[in-house]
């Protein structure tokens, strides 16, 4: 009987420990499984990270484009300002000029209307001269 009762201790044990091997293998299989999804969330981040360090890398490089067309908008805006502003400058001597021009003109005509009429003036005195001439004449003869 005795063998009987070590043979049932060791049946029981038996069990305890084919219960006990059952349970670890089972919390071994939830530890695959949640190691594998542990393994695919962290794939899954470092494919995220990359992307984003790639869009990073690419704004990056946009921003620098960015960057440079502004300075280079900047650098033909003064460019063209400096060239209005000698336009504007050029424009007011031209202004100036044709100020001048205009009044030189004018005096121009004012010298010339009064050569005009010293002219008539002569060519009156002219006429005057020759008729008391041909008067003087026509008494003389």
């Amino acid at each position: 009987m005795e063998m009987e009762a070590d043979r049932d201790r060791v049946n029981q044990r038996l069990q305890q420990l084919q219960k006990s091997l059952g349970e670890a293998e089972e919390g071994k299989r939830g530890a695959h499984g949640r190691l594998a999804s542990a393994q695919t969330a962290l794939m899954l981040q470092e494919e995220t990270i990359r992307r984003n360090e790639r869009e990073a890398k690419s704004t990056a490089e946009k921003l620098a484009q960015l960057e440079r067309t502004q300075q280079n908008s900047e650098v033909e805006r003064r460019a063209l300002q400096d060239k209005i502003n000698k336009m504007k400058a050029q424009s007011a001597k031209c202004e100036a000029e044709k100020r001048k021009l205009k009044e030189a003109f004018e005096a121009s005509e004012q010298r010339s209307t009064k050569l005009e009429l010293a002219r008539r003036a002569i060519e009156g005195d002219l006429q005057r001269n020759k008729l008391s001439l041909t008067d003087k004449e026509t008494g003389n003869q």
